[in-house]
């Protein structure tokens, strides 16, 4: 059982706010992926440091 199926086990009124939370984690990580590809081609670094 993952963290995830565990905690919607014992926590059911979750189950929005996790879908939610899980489409919001991808949708940045799909802009931020972009974003550093776009900065890789143009030579820029987009490693924050």
């Amino acid at each position: 059982m993952t963290v995830v199926a565990g905690l919607l086990e014992s926590m059911p009124r979750l189950e929005a706010d996790v879908v939610f939370g899980m489409q919001a984690t991808g949708s940045l990580k799909d802009r931020l992926g972009g974003h550093s590809v776009r900065s890789g081609v143009h030579g820029y670094c987009s490693t924050l440091r």
